[in-house]
């Protein structure tokens, strides 16, 4: 990975670049609202990614807004909101191929933070058909937000939960079964590969019949190791992601029952976002 620096930096040890970066962004970098965000509540909230969904420069005077833009045109950013659109696409297309005249489909999303991958979605889709949308994430905020927005879209039927993604009892809450789970951000957060395969499975188990799994990957980073370093996680830590190849993904995808169907990803192959049908 390539950072850039200064001449003054050019040749010294990683150790003091990463320094003088991480004391960037504690002083001129809290400037920016996006990095002052990221410092606050963690770079991989849902508040941060709420912020980047956004793409709208703030901070604290000329410098701040000039910082901000430059924090929301960096890689990541751009590939994130790629992701966003990916997701959408392919959540708009799971809806349609459940919907029917007098059905409603039943979406759950995991680790949904304020629902910008689920009621953003749905809520913006003017030929969008009856929905019930539950979400789950550990964030209370978050939820409330998700709440507003569905509130201001008009979509009465949503459910929120506050509690652990991975807690097999929440995903199997919704009752009748979901037709659609999303599960956008979470898995790349998780290095522990078991974990995420006994997720899969309890997916698989909550799931109606030839219910669809969206989920995103995170087979690539330009600057993991500056986030590893650098950047603090909502977890404690820093943002030290579990990147994945597609093909390991869809391995882990297959064993829990689904059969990936498509997969969608932004120009610099940093994210993935795939649409996997359970038992075909």
């Amino acid at each position: 990975m390539k950072v850039q620096v200064g001449k003054f930096f050019r040749g010294r040890p990683a150790a003091v670049v990463y320094a003088a970066v991480r004391l960037g962004l504690r002083t001129a970098g809290r400037a920016s609202r996006g990095i002052d965000i990221g410092l606050t509540h963690g770079f991989d909230s849902g508040r941060s990614l709420d912020h980047i969904y956004t793409d709208r420069a703030a901070g604290r005077g000329p410098l701040g807004r000039w910082l901000d833009r430059r924090y929301l045109n960096a890689p990541g950013c751009r590939a994130l909101r790629r992701r966003r659109e990916h997701v959408g696409r392919l959540l708009r297309d799971a809806v349609s191929d459940v919907a029917a005249p007098g059905r409603l489909v039943r979406i759950l999303d995991l680790a949904s933070g304020p629902g910008r991958c689920s009621v953003d979605v749905l809520g913006g889709w003017p030929a969008c058909p009856a929905v019930s949308v539950t979400l789950i994430d550990t964030a209370a905020d978050d939820l409330n937000q998700a709440k507003q927005t569905a509130t201001r879209f008009g979509l009465s039927d949503v459910t929120t939960y506050v509690g652990d993604a991975f807690d097999p009892a929440l995903i199997h809450v919704v009752d009748p079964r979901p037709d659609v789970v999303v599960v956008s951000g979470f898995y790349e957060l998780i290095d522990d590969d078991a974990a995420v395969s006994a997720s899969l499975r309890s997916v698989a188990e909550a799931l109606a019949p030839n219910g669809w799994l969206i989920h995103t990957g995170h087979p690539h980073h330009p600057q993991a190791e500056l986030m590893a370093r650098c950047l603090p996680s909502q977890r404690g830590g820093t943002c030290a992601y579990r990147r994945r190849s597609t093909a390991e993904l869809d391995a882990m995808i297959t064993a829990a029952g689904f059969a990936v169907r498509q997969t969608l990803a932004d120009p610099g192959g940093i994210f993935t976002v795939s649409l996997a049908r359970l038992g075909q």
